[in-house]
């Protein structure tokens, strides 16, 4: 049942019968849908879209107030669901609007921008459902029995009628450009266009084709327009460039793209915090499935490099680079005592071996009883312990001896040297960064860092290329 609540609070406003002086917007919402009890007025704030104003739903709604809107990508919602969404490209001018939603139509008074981007969005929607028909289309041919001479006859002609398809979509998005000169919608359309397809031969090479398009994703997007950090298009671009440079193979090759994506980014210190802040989140955050330790230093680095970065950051900045910046490749890592299974006392620099893989761990982690169980499945890693090419010391460096007996009776590899740091000083004289767990390096001869936090699937990688 529809229930009728009045919200009162410093953010929440809608309208009433009194004559507000000066007013900075005024945005009417005129509409046929009661099902709702309330709308909200959102705004993206660079992440998520975030409620500003709200009142009870009635079919004519005003949301009007003295404080400015800032430009960027907007949204009203009946309680959580979406209703429709607009743009704001000029903030210092008076916001004066009308919203009309009839059924699944939706039109502006007084806004010749956001009636184009209606537009753009019904063309750009209509192309991909042809786009997605010529894909069935060809789908369903390889299903069937049909001659292959027929099929490729038929797979030339999809292939043209898609060329035709993708030239007349992009000759709308260039007029829609021209039309729109100035605005954000004319940043959203250049941002959405398709970077030019790359060469047949990149596709036999799957780090070169990764290459390509990790080198070109922002080709299309207006560094110098700040308003577009304030919209979807901006977080999703964001998010794919994290996956693609996380997907290298060695996480050095993609530190060129994200310089150049980085030297971009200071355009505009609002753009620079925002895009670093989600970068950080996906490849900085240690809990994150995508941490790249490489590229977050890289990142690090050149935030501090900033005359004008904010105090809070640059103290935040410094203190976590610091911690990274510990037992890089090349450093001879710390030593520290340690017990072994027979009680006898060594330290790691008196623990000889060819190459070792140092694995920190607490035996009841899950994350780290994963990895051991993947580790005692590598052929590579198994016949390298046998040989004495590689040797496994697990380290475990909380206070409790009790856990580790029990791992030592129920779960160790008796193929690895499981030890105690007794003094548990690894952890109290902070020598490594081991804020997560497992974390893994590996060393040569001397105790010297050819890879740190060597990852699971990259074990055998390393092995195969000891000497």
């Amino acid at each position: 049942m529809k229930k009728n609540r009045l919200f009162w609070g410093t953010l929440i406003l809608c309208f009433i019968s009194t004559t507000l002086s000066a007013q900075k917007f005024e945005i009417s919402f005129l509409h046929d849908q009661p099902q709702y009890d309330s709308l909200y007025l959102q705004a993206y704030n660079g992440t998520k879209f975030v409620s500003l104003y709200s009142c009870s739903n009635s079919p004519t709604t005003v949301f009007k107030a003295k404080d400015k809107l800032q430009c960027g990508q907007y949204q009203i919602v009946g309680d959580s669901v979406p209703l429709v969404q607009f743009l704001i490209s000029n903030s210092k001018k008076e916001i004066k609007m009308k919203i009309f939603l009839n059924g699944d139509s939706i039109s502006f008074e007084n806004s010749d921008e956001n009636n184009a981007y209606i537009t753009f969005n019904r063309e750009l929607s209509e192309f991909q459902k042809k786009m997605n028909r010529i894909e069935k289309e060809f789908t369903d041919a390889k299903k069937s029995s049909m001659p292959d001479y027929m099929l490729q006859t038929m797979a030339d002609n999809l292939i043209k009628k898609a060329q035709e398809s993708e030239k007349k979509h992009r000759e709308f998005q260039e007029q829609m450009i021209k039309e729109n000169e100035g605005t954000l919608l004319a940043s959203i359309v250049k941002i959405s266009m398709e970077i030019p397809t790359p060469p047949p031969s990149f596709y036999q090479n799957r780090e070169l084709l990764q290459s390509y398009y990790t080198e070109h994703l922002f080709d299309n997007y207006n560094f110098d327009d700040e308003r577009l950090a304030y919209t979807p298009l901006t977080s999703e671009k964001i998010k794919e460039f994290a996956r693609l440079l996380y997907q290298f193979e060695r996480e050095q090759d993609g530190i060129p793209y994200l310089n150049s994506l980085l030297t971009n980014m200071k355009r505009h210190t609002s753009t620079y915090y925002l895009f670093f802040d989600q970068l950080e989140k996906i490849l900085g955050n240690y809990v994150s499935p995508f941490y790249t330790e490489t590229i977050y230093i890289t990142m690090l680095k050149d935030a501090l490099s900033l005359p004008d970065l904010e105090d809070i950051r640059k103290t935040r900045y410094s203190k976590e680079l610091k911690k990274l910046n510990k037992n890089l490749q090349g450093d001879i890592v710390p030593n520290f005592d340690i017990k072994l299974p027979n009680d006898s006392l060594t330290t790691l620099y008196d623990f000889k071996a060819n190459y070792l893989i140092l694995y920190f761990q607490n035996p009841d982690c899950p994350s780290c009883i994963e990895m051991r169980n993947r580790m005692a499945k590598m052929s590579v890693l198994n016949q390298a312990i046998d040989d004495r090419k590689v040797t496994v010391l697990t380290v475990y460096f909380e206070e409790s001896e009790e856990v580790w007996k029990q791992y030592l009776n129920k779960d160790a590899n008796p193929r690895y040297v499981n030890a105690w740091n007794y003094k548990y000083n690894i952890d109290s004289d902070e020598l490594y960064d081991l804020r997560r767990i497992p974390y893994v390096f590996l060393l040569d001869k001397d105790k010297r860092v050819i890879k740190k936090d060597l990852l699971v699937n990259e074990i055998e990688y390393y092995i195969k290329r000891l000497k």
